[in-house]
């Protein structure tokens, strides 16, 4: 569903088929799992997408990250997948399948995405996107708690929501970074960091 949020002007028929895509290879992993009845709000995931798309609309070819933060948002916060996963294995994050899922999507899409670092420079995620297993719970927890939003909230982003969005982004950035450590953007050298570092020194 990444695939969706970072392209132009997608068609109506485009937008269903990407929604259907998603929700088949959610049912495809839960039917790995041995679990069977999924239910999928299909007016809540219209809104997710609605909402994803309006988190991102301020950004001129917003980058993967933040289509996966947005991504993230839209689908925890209109809560579309209705599912009991395994308590035995999932634990506490038996109560957070819609933040499970589209952190699993963005992880999926994000492999292979291409990142313009400069003009004539475009390098590709080409190692797979990996995390802990302390990282994955913590995430999907605190992504699971931003809280809901309703389809009017689409109108009028909070600063609020927008300050998330660009912290979920760099969750996914430094994620993404750890295998793929050739695709990272230059430290900031003219704002000589290194000076506090080495304040002792």
């Amino acid at each position: 569903m990444l695939d969706l949020l970072i392209s132009e002007s997608p068609s109506p028929k485009q937008v269903e088929d990407s929604l259907h895509g998603f929700v088949h290879r959610v049912e495809r992993f839960l039917h790995r799992l041995g679990v069977s009845n999924v239910g999928v709000d299909e007016e809540r995931l219209v809104a997710a997408h609605r909402l994803s798309m309006a988190l991102l609309h301020h950004y001129i070819n917003p980058s993967c990250f933040k289509a996966a933060a947005a991504l993230t948002m839209g689908v925890s916060a209109t809560r579309p997948f209705e599912v009991d996963l395994p308590p035995t294995s999932f634990k506490s994050l038996a109560d957070y399948p819609n933040a499970v899922f589209p952190i699993l999507e963005s992880v999926y899409w994000m492999h292979g995405a291409e990142l313009l670092v400069a003009p004539d420079d475009v390098r590709t995620l080409d190692d797979p996107i990996e995390f802990s297993d302390h990282f994955f719970r913590e995430f999907v927890i605190s992504c699971g708690r931003l809280g809901t939003m309703t389809p009017d909230d689409v109108r009028t982003i909070s600063d609020h929501d927008r300050t998330k969005l660009r912290i979920l982004a760099l969750n996914y950035e430094a994620l993404a970074y750890q295998n793929n450590g050739h695709c990272k953007y230059p430290p900031p050298v003219d704002l000589h960091l290194d000076k506090y570092f080495n304040i002792l020194t």
